[in-house]
């Protein structure tokens, strides 16, 4: 474990970048240019300067993310799939976060940085090595294993009455092969009134009616209030020189108000929540002569997700009982064994994997309906077997196969493959050729339309290049096309016997993306600069930026004072929308430009203690999201400039 005592924002070098190991594509450590894929890391002197307090701050400022935030939970994807994150997975720590019941990565305020290393955000396919939902690509949480710890705590404030507070910390130790570790945050918001802009067209007709009219009754204020914490603690045992088990636990939580879709204006005393728990054991080992190491994890997830919502009047002052949406104590039972082989001639690398896992989703209580044609799709059982072999070529180049099938009780067994060469013409110059196929799984809403619906699925060609010139700039280039298939589309059908129509869920859309991506990274003696670039064509029609442009740039002012400096442009895209005949129109969604500004000042004799001043939306533009999710409202307005301060101690 390394030592985080005195920690500067300008601490990492372009050598240390590239010697961070990133375990998270095939589940053996790589550096950035040995990595058999693109990615974009993050770090936490990277975190640190650039304000990110969580998840939804970071991703504005990633290649390959589509963004969307409706002040609730975030919308977007990767690489041009773009909806509530159900074609991306989210894991922590290399283990998955996604929802069971819906299978999407539900993104609110729970995932907080303050105990994170780094973030890793990997596009392109990667269900071989992650199964179902790996479609355009990962975002993984890399924890901290460090000794010591970090405590700090922030208030923010904006217009339209936008007030948060924040607190988080972590602690690790070690004393006689034990390794132990904590970390916690707490989040309390209240987020922007925006009262008067429901007031305007920004929704279609009908919506935007019965909103001004449940206004102007006085019962039903726009409300907005947002609470969230997570929990990890664990322990780390090295039994011998070869042996080590570990078990850990982790919990996130997010009640939401809303957000501009469904504030309280909407729903009187309105609040979504979602709730989970993961309990984790592991054991490794290795050979003596590190030739075969393998690995038992065993899981367990709990999870809830919890709606209240009331469209009827107070009764003598008292709210009457809440419609509710609750699905309570789904489960999931998961045992994974890895195997990573050297053969004794010490030709090529063998990777095996075997899988399975249960899930147990409990029926939804909805007072409206009950929900009974979901029950047979309740039970899902997965199994996976997965194989890889790597083979080095000389001169630091590299050839390697893998695939993966797996067996699900409620769809077709997918079969996988991933593979590809890396090339190294040049010291420091990395050329990848990438072949890699994914799949996303029908959900349970999806199958209650077509019971014989199968999993979407993708090809992706890549040409990814990594290039490190001298001692201080870095840079990636990736070329890739995405080719989806039998993409789930609902439909309306008529049923003769009913004389109705009904919506049916059918495998039958498809989706071309192509696009490049470009980072650079230039480090200097105070501090480093990142500039990045992202074009998208193809099937991009809608919710889409054809560019998007950024920057993060961290300068050391004095021994005492930092600054950070995060930007992004992102031209106009067309979005679509209901108008007042309930005919779909469609509309442009202006272009994006945001800055925010984060300094720091170390106070005191220790290096470790820091005051912090932050700006969002540094030049107060008027900004705007497409909505992704649906078609009401047109779009979303964010927030305008809002400042925040804080305080930082390591130790």
């Amino acid at each position: 474990m390394s030592d985080s005592k005195g920690a500067e924002l300008w601490d990492l070098s372009l050598e240390e970048l590239l010697e961070i190991e990133i375990n998270t594509v095939d589940k053996s450590p790589h550096n950035l240019l040995e990595l058999p894929a693109t990615a974009w890391v993050v770090t936490q002197s990277e975190i640190d300067a650039g304000g990110y307090t969580n998840l939804i701050d970071l991703l504005a400022y990633v290649p390959s993310v589509e963004y969307g935030y409706p002040h609730s939970w975030l919308q977007g994807g990767l690489r041009g799939f773009s909806d509530n994150w159900s074609k991306a997975k989210l894991l922590v720590d290399g283990e998955e976060a996604n929802l069971l019941f819906t299978g999407e990565a539900f993104i609110g305020h729970q995932f907080d940085l303050g105990g994170i290393e780094r973030v890793e955000v990997i596009p392109g396919p990667a269900s071989v090595q992650y199964g179902a939902d790996a479609f355009s690509g990962i975002i993984n949480l890399v924890t901290k294993q460090k000794l010591g710890g970090r405590f700090e705590t922030g208030y923010e404030t904006g217009e339209r009455g936008f007030g948060a507070w924040r607190m988080s910390g972590s602690y690790g130790a070690e004393k006689d092969g034990l390794y132990v570790f904590g970390s916690f945050h707490y989040y309390d918001g209240e987020d922007a009134d925006f009262t008067d802009w429901v007031r305007t067209d920004a929704f279609s007709e009908p919506n935007q009616a019965l909103r001004v009219e449940l206004l102007e009754s006085g019962q039903y204020p726009y409300r907005d209030i947002n609470r969230a914490y997570s929990i990890k603690t664990g322990l780390e045992y090295q039994l011998d020189q070869l042996q080590t088990v570990s078990l850990s636990y982790q919990r996130y939580f997010d009640r939401d108000g809303g957000g501009q879709e469904s504030p309280e204006i909407s729903f009187r005393d309105f609040y979504t929540r979602r709730d989970q728990q993961v309990y984790l054991a592991s054991y490794r080992r290795r050979s003596a002569d590190d030739s075969l190491n393998w690995e038992l994890t065993f899981r367990y997830r709990l999870e809830d997700e919890l709606n209240r919502f009331n469209f009827r009047e107070p009764v003598d002052g008292e709210l009457s009982p809440l419609y509710r949406y609750d699905i309570e104590g789904s489960e999931e039972l998961g045992l994974d064994l890895s195997l990573d082989y050297t053969p004794e001639w010490g030709v090529g690398n063998l990777r095996l994997g075997l899988g399975v896992e249960e899930q147990d989703m409990v029926a939804p209580i909805f007072e409206l309906d009950s929900l009974e044609s979901l029950t047979p799709f309740l039970d899902r059982k997965n199994e996976h077997a997965y194989l890889q072999y790597s083979l080095p070529m000389g001169s630091g180049s590299e050839f390697f196969l893998g695939g993966r099938r797996d067996w699900n009780n409620l769809y077709e067994s997918p079969n996988l493959l991933r593979s590809g060469i890396r090339l190294t013409p040049l010291e420091n110059l990395t050329v990848k050729l990438l072949f890699g196929q994914a799949y996303r799984a029908p959900t349970l809403f999806e199958l209650e339309l077509n019971d014989e619906l199968g999993p979407s699925y993708m090809d992706t060609k890549e040409v990814s290049i990594a290039y490190r010139v001298e001692e201080h700039l870095f840079f990636q280039l990736s070329l890739f096309e995405n080719e989806a298939s039998d993409l789930i589309v609902n439909r309306q059908v008529t049923d003769d016997d009913q004389a109705t129509d009904l919506f049916v869920a059918f495998n039958e859309g498809t989706k071309d993306v192509r696009g490049l991506e470009l980072e650079g990274r230039y480090f200097f003696d105070r501090g480093q600069l990142s500039l990045w670039a992202s074009v998208l064509g193809g099937d991009s029609e809608f919710d889409l930026a054809e560019s998007k442009f950024g920057m993060r740039y961290i300068y050391r002012i004095t021994d005492r004072l930092e600054a950070g400096l995060s930007g992004k442009y992102a031209t106009a895209m067309s979005t679509r929308f209901v108008d007042g005949d309930f005919m779909i129109q469609e509309l442009e969604v202006p272009s994006l430009l945001n800055f925010d500004l984060k300094l720091s000042c170390r106070i005191g004799s220790q290096d470790g203690r820091r005051l912090w001043v932050r700006v969002r939306n540094l030049l107060d533009e008027e900004n705007y999201y497409p909505n992704v999710r649906g078609l009401d409202p047109k779009q979303f307005k964010a927030m305008g400039r809002s400042w925040g301060v804080g305080y930082q101690v390591d130790w």
